[in-house]
């Protein structure tokens, strides 16, 4: 992937969440974190915090941070092995650490990648936003998150919530995987700042 097509990619996907969290009144509200969030690993090498720039978005404006306090997002676009299932099957490599291959770009790579960033950010948890070329915009959060999210909007509009989801469990972490549209449609923004206390 290009750099000039992760970083449109970005901003696609900034403008997209800015105008759900704003009822379609704004498109700025989120934008892409400094260096994709190079600064801030930089400075939590040296022990040193960075408000706000873990992950690929941050807050621009405040009345976004409910979503960046609740979410370390990282962004992913094409990889296209890159599945649950490419993971799933994968034969594990042998022989001494030194000689193996560099690990290969696949999702359960990507999503340490935002557990780590999501511990550096204190935030409460992670989503893995990911885009395959010529396919959906799929998300990746933990199973109990999204459990939690469901009985919320659940109990509060009254209606079951039907979203094709897909899982993946071991014996380390269980995620969700369902469309950024879906989530987008059936998860009301300000719950957020609710379920947070």
């Amino acid at each position: 992937m290009s750099a000039s097509k992760g970083g449109q990619f970005e901003r696609e996907i900034c403008k997209t969440l800015s105008l759900w969290w704003t009822g379609d009144d704004r498109d700025d509200v989120f934008w892409r974190t400094s260096q994709s969030g190079g600064r801030a690993t930089t400075r939590s090498k040296e022990g040193r915090e960075t408000f706000g720039q873990y992950g690929d978005i941050q807050a621009t404006d405040p009345i976004g941070q409910p979503l960046i306090n609740f979410f370390c997002i990282e962004l992913k676009k094409g990889y296209n092995n890159a599945s649950f299932s490419n993971s799933f099957d994968a034969i594990p490599r042998r022989g001494k650490r030194e000689s193996r291959p560099k690990r290969p770009n696949d999702i359960l790579s990507f999503i340490r990648q935002a557990v780590r960033q999501c511990r550096q950010a204190n935030s409460l948890t992670w989503m893995l936003i990911h885009r395959r070329d010529y396919r959906q915009t799929m998300i990746f959060i933990p199973t109990y998150m999204w459990q939690m999210i469901l009985s919320y909007v659940e109990k509060n509009d009254h209606d079951p919530v039907d979203v094709p989801t897909l899982a993946f469990t071991n014996d380390k972490m269980s995620i969700t995987q369902l469309s950024l549209q879906s989530f987008l449609e059936e998860v009301p923004p300000f719950i957020f700042e609710e379920l947070k206390t």
